[in-house]
């Protein structure tokens, strides 16, 4: 593969949908397997590329709660699962800020503390490996981010709960944000955020 073609394990992708493109490259998507994305929100992934064979749901279009789909075990050949992964406590979401993220997943609200995230993080990805069929890919957005002054491994917490599922971890792509992270109130005291980062489980 010529060096400007080379896919890194973190890269500024400018958008999900450009690293959507880089994970098909990669093997981890195909156009002709029956995929699902369970938060499809304004469908941002797939504005460059889109599989054949797709179903997508989102509270704001079909009231289908990834918490619980409508489908029997073993069903899709791959799944794009993107939660609400930062809580809306840890970062200045008021006013549109708030609408547009509450938008962007889907969600007339979304949990207020760490735990309650991770929770709803949890039985999402558990639901979604009861409908993913066996040797497929599920793939899955995270951060790691500050809450109060206490820093949140969420992407740590998602792992261990992928792995008491029973699934293993493929890869891990560093979304890296061209964005600036929010400004410190006070001095800073720790490291932005300026990541999310892209797991791809096989089951």
């Amino acid at each position: 593969m010529p060096q400007d073609n080379i896919i890194f394990a973190a890269s500024f992708w400018r958008t999900n949908a450009q690293l959507i493109e880089d994970c098909v490259k990669l093997g981890y998507l195909d156009k002709g397997k029956s995929t699902l994305d369970p938060t499809y929100g304004r469908g941002k992934w797939w504005t460059n590329w889109q599989p054949d064979n797709f179903t997508y749901h989102d509270l704001k279009i079909d009231q289908v709660d990834f918490t619980n789909l409508p489908y029997e075990d073993n069903t899709f050949e791959q799944i794009c699962f993107d939660p609400p992964y930062v809580c809306i406590g840890g970062r200045n979401t008021s006013g549109p800020n708030q609408k547009t993220m509450y938008e962007g997943f889907g969600l007339d609200v979304a949990p207020r503390t760490p735990q309650g995230v991770q929770d709803l993080i949890d039985r999402g990805l558990t639901e979604c490996y009861r409908v993913l069929k066996p040797k497929s890919y599920i793939l899955v957005k995270c951060q790691d981010y500050n809450y109060g002054s206490k820093f949140r491994a969420g992407t740590y917490w998602t792992i261990h709960h992928a792995f008491s599922l029973g699934l293993t971890l493929k890869d891990r792509m560093e979304h890296l944000s061209y964005g600036r992270p929010q400004p410190e109130r006070g001095p800073q005291k720790s490291a932005r955020r300026n990541l999310s980062t892209l797991l791809v489980f096989s089951k």
